[in-house]
């Protein structure tokens, strides 16, 4: 079996959705927080066969997803997740997600993101799990000022969001725990991931909420910030591809983008178009936790999993919005 977590997560959903048309039989995790809509999470799962309300938790559409809603910072319901079903790989998708949010809450992200991971990795640990895929950040990359690609052999030891640290503790712990009680461990360093079921916290999402909702758009950096977006399809196409994976080592770390960065405003511009509505703009300075540009080296993924994204920021884009009107009936 495969365990996902964050399950009713974007990436978790989009995941296990197509594990489950392939026919691999799932175990998904899911706190279902309010960090964001809790009500797009509990949709997302309805999707799956899931009635997040319903404490029995059956599936009515699909008998080979089993889910347990459960926080990783409770160790002991974890365990006993895996002493119940033969896990033979994890992936590991839930995180308290967001650069700018983690400096006002510290803690909580610290919490979340690295004892969760901890309690996690651990169980891989003790129950001999032979595959640990996890999901690391573009963000911890350095300001990229004249929009370089970057690399993932950088040498990272500064970071300018509290969210970002936390990443990166998770690619030390893991490359630790990998060597020492060998088991391969696969970071995923994503580059803002987009499309349909999306999270609303995003540029994109925001700015097409706005639109409808006739809402001004704040644009930092006057939209002077460039973003390597990469659809949610193509991701879970790799993360398909790295299940019967035979790795060379112990411990990976890939970028997963799109090496195309596209200017914020652009972004707006593009969706203004789709949607045939204007938005009133409001110019702000950059946040100093945001990094300037984004842009994937995809070097290492081409090589080994000849990683080619089918998917363009324009049908992309229109995919998303189609979405969006259907789902909010606008």
């Amino acid at each position: 079996m495969i365990l996902v977590t964050g399950a009713a997560g974007f990436i978790g959903f989009h995941l296990v959705k197509k594990l489950v048309e392939y026919n691999h039989n799932v175990v998904a995790v899911d706190n279902i927080n309010d960090f964001y809509d809790v009500n797009l999470k509990k949709n997302r799962l309805k999707l799956l066969g899931i009635n997040a309300d319903d404490r029995s938790f059956k599936n009515c559409i699909n008998e080979n997803i089993i889910f347990y809603k459960i926080d990783l910072l409770d160790s002991i319901s974890l365990n006993k997740i895996f002493t119940k079903h033969k896990i033979d790989l994890v992936f590991h998708l839930a995180s308290h997600a967001g650069v700018k949010y983690s400096t006002n809450i510290p803690k909580t992200y610290l919490n979340n993101n690295i004892i969760g991971f901890i309690n996690l990795i651990d169980a891989v640990r003790n129950f001999n799990i032979n595959k640990f895929i996890y999901a690391s950040s573009s963000s911890l990359y350095p300001n990229n000022i004249d929009i370089s690609e970057l690399n993932e052999n950088l040498n990272l030891n500064e970071f300018k969001s509290i969210y970002a640290a936390s990443k990166k503790t998770n690619e030390i712990i893991a490359n630790t725990y990998s060597k020492i009680y060998d088991f391969n461990s696969i970071g995923l360093r994503f580059f803002s991931v987009y499309g349909p079921m999306g999270r609303p916290d995003m540029s994109y999402f925001i700015f097409c909420d706005s639109i409808f909702k006739k809402k001004k758009i704040k644009l930092y950096n006057s939209g002077e910030i460039y973003r390597d977006f990469t659809y949610v399809d193509d991701v879970v196409d790799f993360l398909l591809n790295l299940i019967n994976h035979k790795e060379d080592s112990k411990y990976a770390i890939y970028n997963v983008g799109n090496s195309k960065p596209v200017k914020i405003l652009d972004i707006l511009n593009k969706i203004e178009k789709i949607t045939g509505l204007s938005a009133e703009k409001i110019m702000f300075k950059k946040n100093k936790e945001d990094n300037y540009a984004t842009c994937a080296k995809l070097d290492r993924i081409k090589s080994e999993f000849n990683y080619n994204p089918k998917w363009d920021i324009d049908s992309g884009l229109h995919s998303f919005v189609s979405w969006y009107k259907d789902y909010y009936n606008v």
